[in-house]
This record gives structure tokens, sequence and C-alpha cells, in this order.
């Protein structure tokens, strides 16, 4: 099951993942591509060492994937993923985890057409086509991500917490093509979404429920907090409440540990401008940005 989280699977709205002393440096490092730091925890030092110790195996790899994944270390991971490949090219695992990490490190043709791969391969299409529409979303093909997501609502009638987060980014795709989403919020009902209820406060406040009261609620949680902010971002820009608007995206940059979630990722990519040289340009317009993130532009090869 696919779940909005750092890009894999999880169960509840409680999340481990640690929080490095820089976060927004490690963002730079991992999607915009600067120069990597060595920073082995000891959980990757001892996978390390057990493979020094066994010899290389792919169950290992795997393993250490995951653990470079908790460090954010997602371009170290990707290596590590190619390694599994060359041991074994038809590795499902391996392919489906250098495709997430792909998406989250802004090389979104490779992630797509490694996910089209992944389809052929997969009885699981909803995991990977929500994935595939997230590509085309970051990518801003609306229309592309649109269609997919609408697709998707048939395969997760019997699951509450995929239909959930399927509707949130349909809707989101709709604004982003200035669509009348009044139609589309007809197909929200109640329901038990489990730890997915950052989607579904931001699909309420979309029907028009009170801002304050569901922003409090959505507080829970960082993740969820995050979840909502950026729907409130994007349901701002499309009704043409722009300080509303820059306010929410100011607040959803401040849930910086979760910036490579599907809704951290959807900010950043939204903010990303790719010029004819492939650099990439992070467009500020926002004061939380200006005083505490760059106030210089980043540029990649």
């Amino acid at each position: 099951m696919c779940k909005e989280n750092i890009n894999h699977t999880h169960g509840k709205s409680t999340h481990t993942h640690p929080k490095l002393s820089n976060i927004r440096s490690n963002v730079y490092v991992e999607m915009f591509g600067e120069k990597e730091k060595n920073y082995d925890d000891e959980n990757v030092k001892r996978i390390k060492d057990e493979i020094a110790i066994k010899g290389e195996s792919i169950e290992l790899f795997l393993e250490l994937t995951k653990a470079l994944c908790l460090q954010f270390r997602y371009r170290d991971a990707i290596k590590v993923c190619d390694q599994i490949l060359r041991i074994d090219s038809n590795n499902y695992q391996a392919k489906r985890i250098k495709a997430i990490r792909l998406l989250t490190t802004a090389r979104l043709d490779e992630s797509l057409r490694l996910f089209e791969q992944l389809n052929k391969e997969s009885n699981d299409k909803l995991d990977i086509e929500y994935r595939i529409a997230l590509c085309f979303f970051y990518k801003k093909e609306y229309k592309k991500a649109k269609d997919i997501f609408y697709s998707l609502f048939s395969l997760c009638q019997d699951n509450s917490e995929m239909y959930i987060a399927v509707l949130y980014w349909y809707l989101l795709s709709l604004m982003c093509l200035n669509e009348n989403i009044d139609k589309a919020l007809n197909l929200y009902f109640e329901m038990d979404v489990g730890h997915h209820v950052g989607y579904d406060y931001a699909i309420k406040l979309f029907k028009g429920e009170d801002a304050k009261y569901l922003e409090e609620k959505s507080k829970v949680d960082n993740l969820t907090n995050l979840i909502f902010l950026v729907g409130q971002y994007f349901f701002y820009e499309y009704k043409k409440e722009n300080k509303l608007a820059i306010t929410a995206l100011d607040k959803a940059y401040s849930c910086d540990e979760y910036w490579s979630s599907f809704s951290g990722l959807a900010i950043w990519y939204f903010k990303v401008k790719w010029n004819s040289k492939k650099c990439r340009i992070l467009l500020i317009n926002s004061a939380f940005y200006v005083t505490n993130i760059f106030k210089r532009y980043l540029w990649i090869q």
C-alpha cells in the first residue's frame, strides 16, 4: 500500500525519521545535487561492516538502501540500488526504491521511465500508477496527472486511506489546470482515512469548512500539518487569494523535516523552474524563503 510519507510506507501518524541538524542543507544536497556529505550513522556503519565481513548480497544492500533513506541520503541509496541491479537486473524491490528516489532527487524523467517499466511487471497498479501520476504532477503535466488520478478511484474503493489521497491529488491537479472543482468535491464522503487525516482536512477546507479550525486540527503531527498546508496553498492559489497562499506556503516550508514527502515535494517542484541549460533555479516569492533559506539562486549541473 502506498502512503504519504518520506516516500515509503508507514503505518501510523507517528514518524520515526531522524531529524538532521541542518535539514534544509540536506534538501540542497539531495534534490539539487550540491556536494554530498559523508555522515554514516551507526546503522549505516553496522550494515557496511557486515557487508565487508560477509561479502556483497542483495539482502544486505536492500537493508543499506533503507538505512540510507532514513538519513535522507537518497542519492547514495540510488547508487546502492544500482549495485543490486548489477547482481540481479530484474530485482523488483531495487527498481522500485530507485524509481522513488529518482523522483525525490528531481530526476523526474528517469523516475517516470522506471515506474512505467515497473507498471508492466507489477500486479499492484494502485501503488505504481499513483506514483506515475505524481511524476506527471511534479513535471507540471497536470492533464496527464489528473487523468491517471481519476482512473485510480476504481482501484481504491475498498481502501479509504488511498481513496482520500487520490482525491486530494486529483483536486490539486484540477486546481493547477484552473478547472472547476465543484463536481469533483462530490466524490468526497465521510470515511475512516486512518492516518491520512491531513488529506481529509484539506478537502474539507476545499468544501468550505473553517480554515483556522482545520489547520489547528492538522497540527496532530508535522506531516499531517504539511499535507494540509500544501493543500491550503494550492487552494488559495486557485482562488487567487495570494496573501493567504503565501502565508500557507511559509508555514508549509517550516515543516522541513518532511520536505521529501509527496506533499513536501509538490511545493519544491512547484517553485522550481527548468531552463534551457538544464539548470534549476528556485523561484523565491515567499518571505520565509528569502529570510531563512536561500537569498540566492541554486544552480545544478
